[in-house]
């Protein structure tokens, strides 16, 4: 039996590259799931390019709290004015996308 290694040397970017596509099919999920809507992944995706990877877990941490601040605020006005009205509008994911986005973004600087 013949057993053969290969070493392959692979640049920082690669590896940053590598981890963002993947970050990004993690949102891909979130869209195909049905958990948020496709420009809210397209949102999302378009940050990754200009966050740096040590911020990349950061960004879903961020949009995580941010979101459940969000949920939360709704969840009072659902019971203020029923839940009826606030299921038709929907929950505008973007806001806490663009809030940890920018965020990242400048810590990345």
């Amino acid at each position: 039996m013949l057993v053969s290694i290969f070493i392959f040397t692979v640049s920082s970017e690669q590896i940053i590259g590598i981890y963002n596509l993947l970050v990004g099919i993690f949102f891909l999920f979130f869209y195909v799931f049905s958990f948020w809507g496709g420009g809210d992944t397209k949102l999302a995706i378009a940050f990754l390019p200009a966050i740096s990877s040590q911020y990349a877990l950061l960004f879903l941490i961020g949009i995580g709290l941010l979101g459940g601040v969000l949920l939360s605020v709704y969840l009072i006005a659902g019971l203020r004015r029923g839940f009826d009205e606030i299921k038709k509008g929907g929950l505008p994911f973007g806001i806490p996308i663009c809030i940890s986005g920018l965020l990242c973004v400048a810590a990345s600087l």
